[in-house]
């Protein structure tokens, strides 16, 4: 598992199918099963398409679990299919974020921006990456610089 400081105490844990036993040990943490909105990350698989970033607050003493994102590598073009059904829109990307989360007591202050930038920049290098926001956090994503793919609104947002 890769770890990389994002700002601050914040560090971002990266799950590759590499790390599953570290990953399954993680999910059945007391800090995940305690922290709520962290239900969906306990059922979540990796796979070699699939990868799991864990962003936490560390001090001396602890780690505290602030949000995730699940990102589905799409280079294989019969997931990225299968995909695009599931979320009922046309992926073109190399990357799609599945799910991603922050907890309540962690938003407006600017983690989730520092944890976007590193996914963007730095885990997918400046590829193209793609999601299918709901309209409440549209304004988020695109702060982080995604735009919306076409004009109807339906097909995603999308990054490079």
């Amino acid at each position: 598992m890769k770890e990389v400081k994002v700002n601050g105490n914040f560090y971002v844990k990266v799950y590759e199918k590499k790390d599953e036993e570290e990953y399954l040990e993680m999910r059945k943490s007391p800090m995940i099963k305690r922290t709520s909105g962290f239900d969906t990350l306990r059922y979540q698989p990796l796979t070699e398409a699939i990868s799991v970033l864990l962003v936490v607050e560390k001090d001396e003493d602890a780690e505290i679990p602030v949000g995730y994102a699940v990102l589905h590598n799409l280079d294989d073009k019969e997931y990225q299919k299968s995909v695009s059904k599931v979320y009922g829109i046309e992926i073109n990307a190399k990357y799609f974020v599945g799910d991603f989360m922050i907890a309540q007591s962690y938003r407006r202050g600017g983690i989730g921006k520092h944890f976007m930038e590193y996914v963007i920049n730095d885990y997918c290098k400046e590829e193209s990456l793609m999601m299918n926001p709901n309209e409440e956090d549209a304004l988020f994503w695109h702060s982080v610089g995604f735009a919306f793919v076409g004009t109807n609104k339906k097909n995603g947002m999308r990054v490079n």
